[in-house]
């Protein structure tokens, strides 16, 4: 089956970009703070697991953030995998967050109790967006910003 390459116009293209490009840039600029983090969290002598967390929540939300605006998906380029790539993301980011605040033990007693229970739900949904993706029930879950 041959498919023809879509052609799209420069405005069109600049007008998806220029609707994009904060969103973008702040992913970048999030990934990056989380990835110092953990680099600094590697670095020292004592493990600080608060600074674990944080890493992983700004990783994982940076990264949602890019994959949730990329302009080419605005302009009906969507790649498979990153469609699947983007729904597990999605259900992923509350989990570092909730240990995050566990660990700065804002949590007392129903907290800890709701945090567990979060982050079995997060990863069930998780798993279910790797089979099912963005579909059905789980796409009434998860807010889809894209659209």
């Amino acid at each position: 089956m041959l498919i023809e390459d879509p052609e799209f116009a420069r405005s069109e293209v600049l007008r998806v970009f220029d609707h994009a490009e904060i969103y973008l840039f702040l992913g970048v600029a999030i990934t990056t703070i989380g990835l110092l983090a953990a680099f600094f969290s590697l670095l020292r002598r004592r493990f600080d697991l608060l600074l674990l967390w944080f890493a992983l929540f700004a990783i994982l939300y940076g990264v949602r953030l890019d994959l949730d605006f990329q302009p080419l998906w605005a302009l009906h380029l969507q790649p498979f995998v990153l469609q699947r790539v983007a729904a597990v993301i999605q259900f992923l980011v509350p989990i570092p967050a909730f240990f995050f605040f566990r660990a700065l033990d804002l949590f007392r007693g129903r907290g800890r109790l709701l945090s567990q229970i979060v982050w079995r739900v997060a990863v069930v949904l998780a798993v279910g967006a790797v089979f099912f993706g963005n579909q059905g029930a789980l796409g009434f879950i998860v807010c889809d910003y894209t659209a």
